[in-house]
């Protein structure tokens, strides 16, 4: 694509939002991810309108559950955080259909107060290492509250129990017809995204698991600010126990003797032996 100015290219997405290029809705919105993936290294700030108004005329035009699949594929494979009512609604699926542990970091990092950014996160995150650390500390806590009497994982236990309408509001910002819908409704879920004691637990966790991988890799700063108890703290702990490497015994090296060899090396020793004899007078 070529380069040009940013209001161009809001004049041609308005185009896609309204049907006119492209009169199906879904070539349309797979058109402005196009869009906003060859244009977001220029112009960053395309990440606040374009994965919305693209997931919008999804679920305005296509149906809603389509409209979290797109925030799905964003979130996972761009690492763009989705609305409250999307990640609701996510979380909710994955809740009822007992797949939590199936849920990635994206999701956990949009309910998490805690949004590292310090030298040890940038230094030994590269491969998401830390990330995944967090993930392990994560379902270590919810298999934990899984086996005790109640049955209820992290997310039934922490985030308010009723269930409420999922709406967001569509196309802000948006040149869009009159007729295109205000708001749109993606179903019922808790508020997950919404919790705060939710959000301070995940805190706690993340900042103690970072803490252990931070011993671990001979870190030497540690982080505070926060309070855990003290049985999570026994659960974490165990769970990023360094398993030790098994030694593998070395197998002797066996030799295998030929006896017909060995009797043919000793004559042809022998006759060496004769050759270099010297003579004698």
């Amino acid at each position: 694509y070529p380069r040009t100015d940013l209001s161009y290219i809001f004049v041609y997405v308005y185009e896609l939002l309204c049907l006119v290029e492209k009169p199906d809705p879904a070539q349309a919105a797979e058109q402005i991810k196009t869009i906003w993936r060859a244009y977001r290294p220029l112009y960053p700030e395309l990440d606040r309108h374009l994965p919305e108004w693209g997931g919008d005329l999804i679920a305005a035009k296509v149906s809603a559950a389509q409209g979290v699949a797109w925030w799905w594929e964003f979130m996972t494979r761009y690492g763009v955080h989705p609305p409250a009512a999307i990640t609701n609604m996510i979380i909710q699926r994955a809740v009822e259909a007992g797949k939590v542990n199936e849920l990635p970091y994206a999701v956990w990092a949009g309910l998490n107060l805690y949004q590292p950014q310090n030298k040890f996160y940038q230094r030994f995150n590269q491969d998401g290492m830390i990330d995944q650390g967090y993930i392990k500390a994560i379902l270590a806590v919810d298999m934990y509250y899984l086996s005790l009497k109640a049955k209820k994982g992290l997310l039934e236990r922490y985030a308010p129990p009723k269930l409420y309408p999922q709406m967001k509001t569509a196309f802000q910002s948006a040149i869009v017809p009159g007729e295109y819908p205000k708001k749109i409704s993606f179903g019922e879920a808790r508020n997950y995204a919404g919790s705060s004691r939710l959000g301070n637990l995940l805190v706690s966790i993340t900042k103690y698991a970072e803490n252990i991988l931070r011993k671990q890799n001979r870190f030497s700063a540690r982080l505070s600010g926060f309070e855990l108890e003290e049985k999570l703290r026994l659960v974490l702990d165990e769970a990023f126990v360094k398993q030790p490497v098994a030694k593998i015994a070395e197998e002797p090296i066996r030799i295998k003797l030929d006896s017909s060899r060995i009797e043919a090396l000793k004559q042809e020793s022998e006759l060496v032996s004769g050759l270099l004899e010297p003579e004698t007078d």
